[in-house]
């Protein structure tokens, strides 16, 4: 947006610059017509507005071409921009489906953890069942063999 502002700027400029530029040559027109006409050799003073006016329309034609090169720049930076928020766009899909893909896999694990608890749990009772049952029989075993 900087960029933009800052091309934008430079353009503005340039035409303000372009206009003001186009004035002074009217006014100069305008004040060496005046002089031309109080003017007693106007085979000089003709010569002199053939050359001035040759040499403004060149640095018109010069201005004309800055201001095409600062308009090709702007574009250019347009195109950049451009192409930046569209990779900028890509990315957050990007990151959004890999943080999607993420989420899912931490509550993958975080379900199988809670299945192995409950086995881990299930299996901790059966063992202590089992040894129950073990000192059981021995007990009677052992009662058995006194008897």
């Amino acid at each position: 947006e900087a960029n933009k502002l800052n091309e934008a700027n430079k353009l503005s400029e340039a035409n303000k610059l372009n206009e003001a530029n186009k004035l002074n040559e009217t006014n100069k027109l305008s004040e060496n017509n005046n002089n031309n006409s109080n003017s007693t050799n106007s085979g000089n003073t003709s010569k002199n507005y053939e050359n001035e006016n040759e040499n403004l329309k060149q640095e018109i034609i010069k201005l004309k071409s800055e201001l095409v090169n600062l308009q090709n720049k702007y574009e250019n930076k347009n195109k950049e921009n451009e192409q930046i928020i569209v990779d900028n766009s890509q990315l957050k899909k990007k990151f959004s489906e890999l943080t999607e893909k993420y989420n899912t896999e931490v509550n993958n694990y975080s379900n199988e953890i809670s299945i192995m608890k409950k086995v881990n749990e299930t299996l901790k009772n059966e063992l202590h069942e089992i040894k129950q049952t073990h000192q059981e029989e021995n007990q009677n075993n052992n009662k058995n063999n006194n008897n």
